[in-house]
């Protein structure tokens, strides 16, 4: 049964929402850094120091790159939504898209 909705529109965005994203990738793991290098400041309070590890968590969740994240949630939704596009599906709105649809005479 073929689907209802337009799979190379659907792979065509995710192309572009993944090139979007690499660029706030850089710009995140600078701010790791910095964050790691203010875990350094002598005689840090504790609960200062939590804030920053906090975010260098949230950080490594985004990016991935982290000990127990070395994947990041952004290539986890980008590779979830790349399987679920039916191959098949934008092979067909290619060939549409080529050739053209025509009706059935039968």
């Amino acid at each position: 049964m073929p689907i209802k909705w337009n799979a190379k529109r659907v792979e065509e965005s995710t192309d572009m929402l993944e090139e979007a994203l690499r660029k706030a990738v850089e710009p995140l793991e600078e701010a790791r850094l910095i964050a790691r290098e203010a875990l350094n400041i002598p005689e840090l309070p504790l609960y200062i120091g939590q804030s920053f590890m906090n975010l260098i968590g949230k950080i490594d969740d985004s990016v991935g790159g982290g000990r127990f994240s070395p994947e990041g949630w952004i290539d986890r939704y980008l590779k979830r939504i790349r399987e679920n596009i039916p191959a098949e599906a934008v092979k067909a709105v290619e060939v549409r898209e080529k050739y053209g649809s025509t009706l059935s005479l039968v």
